[in-house]
C-alpha cells in the first residue's frame, strides 16, 4: 500500500529540478502540474490524464477540475506530508501546487513546489505568505 512517505521520498527526489514549463522529467526540467504528475506516476499512480497544452498561467477553472476529478479532495487541516496544495499569487485565481514534504505537531513546515522564481523544484518553509496562498489541499487516490 502506497504511503505519505512514500510520496515524500519521491518528491525529495525531484529538488533541484530545473523550472521548465510543460516539463515532466525529474532532473531535466519540471513545471508545478509536471511534478505532481512526475511523482504519481515514479510512485505508481497513474492517471489517465495529462494535460500538456497549457499556458503559463493557466486556467484555474480547468486545473481545478483535473485535481478534483483524479485526486480527493481533503481538508486544509487534514492535510500532512505527501499531500497537495493548490494555490494563487497575490490576488490571482488559483493556478499552482506544491506537495508539503513536511509536517510536525499539526502544522504545515515545508513544502516542494517547481517555482518559477527561483527557476527550479524547491523546498522552503511553509510560511504565512504560503499559508494565505493556498486555497485548497488534496491526496493522492488510494494513499494512505
Amino acid at each position: 500500500m502506497l504511503t505519505h512517505a512514500d510520496i515524500v521520498e519521491e518528491v525529495k527526489g525531484w529538488v533541484g529540478t530545473k523550472y521548465h514549463h510543460l516539463g515532466r522529467v525529474k532532473g531535466a526540467g519540471v513545471d508545478c502540474a509536471g511534478l505532481i504528475i512526475g511523482v504519481a506516476h515514479a510512485v505508481g499512480i497513474s492517471p489517465d490524464v495529462d494535460v500538456k497544452n497549457y499556458s503559463r498561467l493557466p486556467n484555474s477553472v480547468d486545473m481545478k477540475k483535473y485535481l478534483d476529478l483524479y485526486l480527493d479532495r481533503i481538508e486544509l487541516k487534514d492535510a500532512r506530508a505527501g499531500d497537495i496544495l493548490f494555490m494563487r499569487f497575490a490576488n490571482e485565481t488559483p493556478q499552482h501546487l506544491a506537495i508539503i514534504s513536511e509536517y510536525e505537531n499539526g502544522e504545515i513546515v515545508k513544502i516542494i513546489h517547481s517555482y518559477t522564481q527561483v527557476r527550479r523544484c524547491c523546498e522552503h518553509h511553509y510560511d504565512a505568505v504560503w499559508k494565505k496562498r493556498t486555497v485548497a489541499a488534496y491526496r493522492y487516490k488510494g494513499v494512505s
